[in-house]
């Protein structure tokens, strides 16, 4: 499947901390520090902030606001470099006995970036904080995909495997990103701080796919025996976009121990591009649920940080709301597993021609979400040694009047169907025509993960000697019931709660550490996620008659097999470990 979190834009403010006092001591008080924004299940998402943290380079001395300043820039560069190979097997449904069909994928990527920022170190003119900085960050990859297709006899003739072709596709994708931010705190009094930012961000990318060649192999040892070049473009997507994105937050100290806090931003992410549907006959609806239109969104938070018991406890609540538009949704499952049906144009190598097939892929549609949630979280102090925390999550995102691509053969009224079977050819031309694929406007839950979570944990330390503490830590993780796929019957999850154990030694500074683990102790085993039942798709070839050599074959059609089974996702197994950790250089 295409990689739709990949990098994501981090424009969700984190919460601000209470000023310097008791156990929440600000540790920055400089703004720019984010967090991820929200994506419908109401988790972080991960990705670059207005102003992202880097280890600091050397201090100057900058001109600024009338008088000398200490400013601290800060430098970044990177460079990844990543090889894959992996290979899928296709018979799902387990259709064919002593042959195997796979799906190869080899390929590599390169990203390199480079960010500096610049920050003032003391306070500008008594009242002011600052950051500015760039970011640049290029990717390129390539990925040649190898797909097999068997072909098998009629079944007067035992429905063996006649021929064995294979797809030889090429996809490749570039981005090229430029942004430049700044962000600006006012200090008003010890009490009160307003701080706003802004970044710009251009972005470009291409992504190509293209179909190379399609070989013919012998069915008993996959040897090359034919292949012909094509240089087929099956899909294209070039992108453009710059955007302007910002954020405002305010906060105030009622008291050194509570401080209330309110915040507006917004996100951009731009328009992506899932690589799997190699058809050589798309429609444009088909190639619009391949592609998105760049996303956006504004999220809005208000929340309250707080201590009591002289310190030793913390009380957070937040509330939020964030709109996407275009947000990508993703049809559950992955390619040829689950997903939806769709006609695919396959080219034939022996008879050269370009033959349709039922196929399944989790397509991706841009759709309107709202996203409303609550967090809270409470950590004690109970006693020097021993310390508990909870932290517990709400959140609710739906799709509202979303067009997505669907299954919808069986009663073609506009609303996804459940199948159980994959279609005829037949029937899904029937329903889907010229378009190749069904679409459907829908209200429904923008993620299959449950709307309420909880983590609570106790830890017990205590020293052994001068230099080695001992502890054990408890670290109990629950997850409310959820709907699963509303297409999909079967894969509904009810409640469930995991724990972890942890005990060892460790040194009073930090320096090491051994641990003992036990993950999932009480062995709760779990069905997350049941996918629709499985299927294998070939073709066969059709017997027109009998001339003086033999029999005469026509080109061949769609076949599929539908099994009794279905793809499952369990929670992890019960797990016992050993961790050994030792920290060199400075903590």
């Amino acid at each position: 499947m295409a990689a739709l979190r990949g990098w994501l834009p981090a424009y969700r403010p984190q919460a601000p901390q209470l000023r310097p006092g008791r156990i929440l001591q600000s540790r920055e008080r400089r703004a720019g520090r984010q967090s991820g924004p929200r994506d419908p299940r109401g988790s972080k998402r991960r990705g670059r902030g207005l102003a992202p943290q880097h280890r600091k380079v050397r201090d100057f001395q900058l001109a600024g606001a009338g008088q000398l300043c200490r400013a601290k820039p800060d430098l970044r560069c990177s460079r990844l470099e990543q090889d894959i190979a992996s290979v899928e097997p296709l018979d799902h449904g387990g259709y064919f006995q002593g042959f195997d069909y796979y799906q190869q994928t080899i390929g590599g990527a390169v990203a390199t970036s480079h960010e500096i920022r610049l920050q003032n170190e003391e306070m500008v003119a008594g009242m002011f904080d600052y950051v500015v900085g760039a970011f640049f960050r290029k990717t390129d990859s390539g990925n040649t995909v190898f797909r097999d297709g068997p072909i098998t006899l009629p079944a007067v003739f035992g429905g063996g495997i006649a021929a064995l072709t294979q797809q030889d596709v090429y996809s490749l994708s570039r981005t090229d990103e430029k942004s430049f931010f700044g962000n600006l705190t006012v200090h008003i009094g010890d009490a009160t701080q307003i701080s706003g930012g802004a970044r710009y961000i251009k972005f470009k990318s291409r992504n190509d796919i293209t179909l190379n060649a399609v070989n013919q192999l012998d069915p008993a040892d996959r040897t090359l025996l034919v292949s012909m070049s094509l240089g087929i473009g099956l899909n294209e997507s070039n992108i453009d976009t710059d955007k302007l994105i910002y954020q405002v937050s305010a906060q105030h100290n009622f008291t050194p121990d509570i401080m209330l806090y309110a915040s507006v931003g917004s996100s951009f992410r731009p328009g992506l591009f899932a690589v799997g549907d190699f058809s050589v006959n798309q429609s444009a609806l088909e190639r619009s649920f391949q592609r998105t239109d760049d996303e956006t969104s504004t999220s809005y938070e208000l929340g309250l940080k707080t201590t009591l018991m002289g310190g030793r406890m913390r009380l957070n609540v937040a509330g939020y709301y964030q709109e996407f538009q275009n947000y990508p949704y993703r049809v559950p499952g992955s390619s040829g597993i689950s997903g939806v049906y769709f006609v695919d144009y396959s080219y034939d190598q022996a008879s050269q021609t370009v033959n349709p097939r039922v196929n399944r892929f989790n397509f991706v549609s841009g759709v309107p979400v709202e996203v409303w949630g609550m967090e809270g979280e409470l950590s004690l102090e109970a006693t020097p040694d021993l310390n508990i925390s909870l932290v517990a999550a709400y959140a609710d995102g739906k799709i509202k009047d979303g067009v997505i691509p669907c299954n919808d053969f069986l009663n073609p009224d506009g609303v996804p169907d459940s199948p159980a079977s994959a279609p005829s050819l037949g029937e899904l031309m029937g329903v889907v025509g010229s378009d190749n694929i069904s679409a459907c406007t829908v209200n429904q839950a923008a993620s299959s993960q449950p709307k309420f979570s909880a983590t609570a944990m106790a830890e017990y330390s205590r020293p052994i000697s001068n230099r080695v503490d001992g502890f054990v830590r408890g670290l109990y993780s629950f997850y409310g019931k959820s709907a699963g796929d509303p297409t999909n019957a079967w894969d509904s999850v009810k409640q469930y709660g995991l724990f972890n154990v942890f005990t060892g030694i460790r040194d009073p500074q930090g320096a090491w550490e051994v641990t003992l683990f036990a993950k999932n102790l009480f062995e709760m085993e779990r069905v997350t996620q049941r996918s629709l039942p499985l299927s294998s798709q070939y073709q066969t070839l059709p017997l027109q008659g009998f001339g003086p050599t033999g029999p005469i074959f026509g080109s061949p059609q769609n076949a599929s097999f539908t099994s009794t089974y279905t793809n499952i996702r369990m929670t992890p197994p019960r797990e016992f470990g050993i961790n050994i950790r030792f920290t060199f250089g400075a903590r």
